[in-house]
This record gives structure tokens, C-alpha cells and sequence, in this order.
């Protein structure tokens, strides 16, 4: 479901990027459009990263108590 919704922005981000860049180019300098998009990306990666780590720790939020270990199946 959410991949299907994500496609658009796959697609579209490469241009709105380009086009983006060179609109903020007229109004500002190079340096400034490096820092401008820093800004954005880096927070959202960032973001997405402690996401993506709070994620992996809930996929078992059962996982090491001690009580359960006994009801662990066991292969023979």
C-alpha cells in the first residue's frame, strides 16, 4: 500500500530537485542553495535513520526476559 503511494515521489523528486535548484539559483547564491537543501535533507535522513532504528528495536518487544525462555521452542 505504501509503496504503491511512495512511487510519486521516486519519480517526481529527481525533477522538483532540479527545477527547485535552479529557481533558488536567481535568488540566491550557490553556497546558499548547498546550505538551504542541507538543511532540509540532512534533518529528514536523520529523522529517517531514528525511525528505522526505533523500528528494528520494536519488532520484538518480547525478546530477552528471562520468564519466557522456557517457552522457547527448542529444535531437536
Amino acid at each position: 500500500m505504501f509503496a504503491a503511494l511512495a512511487f510519486a515521489f521516486f519519480c517526481w523528486l529527481p525533477i522538483v530537485a532540479c527545477y527547485s535548484t535552479l529557481a533558488f539559483l536567481n535568488f540566491l547564491s550557490g553556497w546558499q542553495v548547498a546550505l538551504l537543501w542541507g538543511t532540509i535533507v540532512l534533518p529528514c535522513t536523520l529523522l529517517w535513520f531514528y525511525g528505522q532504528h526505533k523500528d528494528y528495536q520494536a519488532r520484538n518487544p518480547l525478546q530477552g526476559i528471562p520468564e519466557l525462555e522456557k517457552y522457547r521452542f527448542r529444535s531437536r
